[in-house]
């Protein structure tokens, strides 16, 4: 495992001192998004391979949303990033998701059900969400995409 090279000893309050990089999984495409979810497993999107994924502790890693970011990938070029992005905890434990190629922004509930909570704003689309933050009480943010209307 490899080391972290430290250019700000400011950084050491968030990043312990002894800490090393992990490679905790293989055999993805592109990996974004990801996600700590308060029962311990880590959330993250497969852009290119439109696969929103889990890895637990114990070394799996399961599909939990295929399609994940456009359910009719067969308009774009093999390889296109047009899968899950962006994930943030929402109010009463659901899952925010930027969706690419759908053009919206989702929430999965505690149950796994996917709905759409976003594809407009200002009767204007959704062009491809990215990133998104989230607080407590519910409320989201696209911070700096201004490409993200159309």
């Amino acid at each position: 495992m490899g080391s972290i090279v430290r250019l700000d000893p400011e950084r050491d309050g968030l990043i312990p001192p002894e800490a090393k990089i992990e490679k905790i999984a293989t055999g993805f495409k592109f990996t974004e998004g990801p996600l700590w979810k308060p029962n311990g497993v880590l959330w993250f999107s497969d852009v290119v391979g439109n696969v929103v994924r889990q890895w637990s502790p114990d070394g799996k890693v399961l599909e939990i949303l295929n399609p994940g970011g456009a359910d009719n990938p067969g308009y774009a070029p093999p390889g296109s990033f047009i899968g899950p992005n962006g994930m943030a905890m929402g109010k009463g434990g659901v899952v925010l998701l930027c969706q690419h190629g759908n053009r919206r922004i989702v929430q999965i509930g505690p149950d796994s059900k996917v709905s759409a909570l976003l594809d407009r704003w200002e009767g204007k689309r959704l062009k491809s969400p990215n990133d998104l933050v989230s607080s407590q009480d519910g409320a989201f943010d696209l911070p700096d995409q201004p490409d993200v209307w159309v």
